[in-house]
């Protein structure tokens, strides 16, 4: 991915701290093939524990629009994909803990 997204006027409102947290993580994956990375952003949606810091849905919403704004093509496919299966593992996740509760 180009590396300048992270200049993106869009980031202005996000902690600079939250951001180079970001970049840590966006080298780290920027290290992995195709597998290996799906792999890494899967973990990170299914364990957001795992990341240190929180993000609001808006900082959310602008880190995913720059995001895809300085992606290839093939990168940006692949972070729709893994939302899209993310996004589905939490609702089935939902689901069965409702089921559980009696719900």
């Amino acid at each position: 991915m180009n590396e300048n997204w992270i200049r993106d006027p869009l980031l202005a409102q996000i902690p600079v701290e939250k951001l180079l947290m970001l970049q840590t993580m966006t080298a780290q994956a920027g290290q992995k093939n195709r597998q290996d990375l799906m792999v890494y952003l899967m973990t990170m949606a299914r364990n957001p524990g795992q990341i240190p810091l929180n993000f609001t849905d808006e900082e959310k919403q602008v880190l995913l629009t720059v995001v895809q704004k300085y992606a290839s093509p093939q990168e940006s496919a692949l972070i729709s994909q893994a939302l899209m299966m993310a996004s589905r593992y939490n609702n089935n996740n939902n689901n069965s803990n409702n089921k559980n509760n009696g719900k």
